[in-house]
């Protein structure tokens, strides 16, 4: 039987930010505090609970969500130690074969493409076990763009070939999630303003903000079956953001809980408050000194 969410909670604490699990109580020779990071031959770091092995990438969506992914976890940067939640997401086991990192191997630094021995490139693929022959071309270029629409045609991952190394960080982007109708207008720009501080602050902590309060106040009763239209459209939004942040009331707030349910459902990060959400710079992986050890509350 696996283990559940309460009771990986009562043995380790995830860090988000870090990708560190800790062991919050002693055992026999491990004392309370220190790292749960034995690595496998393949570089994942895994931990033995109750003499049964669990990788740590997948637990931290246990700790996270309530629940394992149905199928594997895919890290996005290729470092099979890096657990930090931004670099995790649920993948099929298709997607996870398609975000490879480029093989040693492959001298032309472009993966699916080779230098033939008839003087020319090849490019090639591979779909359901089998070798796809792409062609032959007389420059790289040419090869390397008929990998990449073949890639494109088929729903690669964006990361796919890529090299950790040299892959760049992105300014992570933060949904603000929390009530806004109410029962006059004056309460409606009471919330319209706490939503926009809230964003505001969250710009200041280096994320770029996506708030719906701001985008939506001047539509009001200009739209039939507005509210849904509305929640769909955020819904949309929220689902390009890499986190959520909520507002004080959001438990009160039909809309929100709709948010936190389906955030959850696609394993995003939610934070419980603004004091809870860490810089862009921590959130990313960047280079952090001293950074705090942010426990990211319970949005249930």
């Amino acid at each position: 039987m696996s283990i559940s969410q309460a009771k990986l909670k009562e043995l380790l604490h995830y860090n988000p930010v870090t990708g560190v699990f800790t062991w919050v109580i002693g055992r026999s020779r491990t004392a309370a505090g220190t790292a749960a990071n034995t690595k496998d031959r393949k570089g994942y770091l895994k931990v033995v609970i109750d003499k049964k092995p669990y990788y740590l990438h997948r637990l931290a969506f246990l700790f996270m969500v309530g629940e394992f992914p149905p199928d594997l976890v895919d890290h996005i940067n290729g470092d099979r130690a890096d657990n930090r939640w931004s670099n995790l997401r649920p993948a099929t086991y298709l997607e996870n074969a398609r975000n490879q990192k480029l093989n040693s191997g492959n001298l032309t630094g472009v993966r699916g493409v080779s230098w033939d021995e008839r003087s020319t490139w090849k490019a090639y693929a591979y779909q359901n076990n089998r070798q796809i022959f792409l062609g032959r071309f007389d420059s790289l270029f040419e090869a390397a763009a008929a990998r990449r629409s073949f890639e494109l045609q088929h729903k690669y991952h964006g990361n796919h070939g890529r090299n950790p190394a040299t892959m760049r960080s992105k300014i992570p982007v933060v949904y603000v999630a929390g009530p806004y109708r109410a029962a006059s207008r004056e309460k409606i720009a009471d919330n319209i303003s706490a939503a926009r501080a809230v964003a505001v602050s969250t710009a200041r902590l280096g994320w770029f903000p996506i708030c719906p309060h701001t985008n939506t106040a001047h539509f009001d009763d200009d739209l039939p079956d507005q509210d849904q239209f509305f929640l769909d459209g955020t819904l949309a939004l929220m689902e390009r953001c890499d986190a959520v942040v909520l507002i004080d009331g959001w438990r009160y707030s039909a809309g929100t809980l709709g948010e936190v349910r389906r955030a959850r459902e696609l394993g995003m990060p939610i934070f419980g408050c603004l004091e809870d959400l860490p810089t862009a710079e921590e959130f990313s992986g960047m280079t952090v000194v001293d950074a705090h050890d942010l426990v990211t509350r319970e949005a249930v």
